[in-house]
């Protein structure tokens, strides 16, 4: 039976916000249960850093084309572990269209998305799991879906509900990444400490095709104040940087070192003086943050199409190992590829 100081938590969450919840009892939902062993299991795992406490969100569109999905969750995963965050993925994926229908039957049902996506309204939503094996991801990455980033929140917070996406989706939370900040929001009211730091990804990198983003600045980076404008006579100091090549198909497998010239140049554009270069950018020390939860609001599939560039040949090989090795393909997704070959 749960304790009184449990029944208490439970009744002074309740007194906070105006929600249905399901009375205190001997029997507990099955999902409430089985969350709280999973918060037991990872709490207790020693891990690079803590499986809960700090996350990071990012915005993606979960109707791209399952090629942009892979190389997103990679550069998320990569970010997750440099920034020392649990990333949050999606529960679902969507596809436009299914060349596979007989299976899309089975795993996935027809989705109405006309009020996040146009021209396409229809679309296949599958769960993730059909395409990677999240708990296989886990045993060496910090990684969980949004749902299960919401059923962890409500049992740390004592919602005892019967159904988790039903009572999230009435306090107006959404479990797609693209609606991520509303989801956030929730907790945000329900829970003052929990912090948001929401902010776009690079995106004044965008607008300069001669400025580079060092990916993960392990080696010391030069500071801007150092370096020489290239209309003085000096010398331009040089920077090995590690890059995954740009291609079509975005293939981990395909790399490069380039010695490239650090500077910073003036230049006007629009009658306006501003400073454009080729500065690299540490990703950790851009983007260090205290916040519960580090929320990135778009580019992150902009920056994903964009070549990788690392400080380190080491920095690059860990991101390949996380693309090649560590995002387990599902035994679903497995089966159904020696299946399409056995028939072709």
């Amino acid at each position: 039976m749960p304790s009184s100081k449990y029944i208490k938590d439970v009744n002074d969450t309740r007194s906070r916000i105006d929600i249905p919840y399901r009375a205190a009892s001997k029997s507990l939902p099955k999902w409430y249960t089985e969350t709280q062993e999973f918060i037991r299991r990872f709490e207790k795992e020693e891990r690079p850093y803590p499986f809960f406490g700090n996350y990071l969100f990012y915005d993606s569109h979960i109707w791209l084309g399952l090629n942009n999905l892979r190389y997103i969750l990679e550069m998320a995963l990569n970010m997750g572990r440099i920034l020392e965050r649990t990333v949050v993925i999606p529960s679902k994926v969507y596809a436009r269209s299914c060349t596979q229908f007989e299976l899309c039957q089975v795993f996935g049902k027809m989705e109405n998305l006309a009020e996040i996506t146009d021209p396409f309204y229809a679309r296949w939503a599958l769960d993730i799991g059909t395409f990677w094996d999240v708990n296989e991801m886990r045993k060496t990455l910090n990684v969980m879906t949004s749902s299960e980033f919401n059923r962890v929140m409500m049992v740390k917070h004592g919602v005892i509900v019967e159904d988790p996406d039903e009572w999230i989706a009435s306090q107006g939370g959404d479990l797609r990444l693209p609606r991520a900040i509303s989801l956030l929001k929730v907790y945000h009211d329900l829970n003052q400490s929990i912090s948001i730091d929401s902010q776009p990804l690079l995106p004044w990198l965008y607008d300069s095709d001669s400025a580079i983003v060092v990916v993960d600045d392990a080696a010391q980076l030069p500071n801007q104040g150092e370096l020489p404008l290239k209309s003085q006579k000096q010398q331009q100091p040089e920077m090995e940087i590690y890059c995954i090549k740009d291609s079509f198909e975005m293939s981990v497998t395909e790399t490069e070192k380039q010695t490239l010239p650090i500077r910073w140049e003036e230049h006007r554009d629009d009658n306006h003086a501003a400073k454009h270069g080729v500065m690299p950018v540490g990703f950790k020390q851009m983007y260090h943050s205290d916040a519960t939860i580090l929320h990135f609001q778009e580019g992150v599939h902009r920056f994903a199409r964009f070549p990788f560039k690392f400080s380190t040949e080491e920095g690059r090989e860990r991101y390949q190992h996380i693309a090649l090795h560590e995002m387990a393909v599902s035994k679903t997704l497995q089966d159904a590829r020696d299946l399409s070959s056995a028939n072709s």
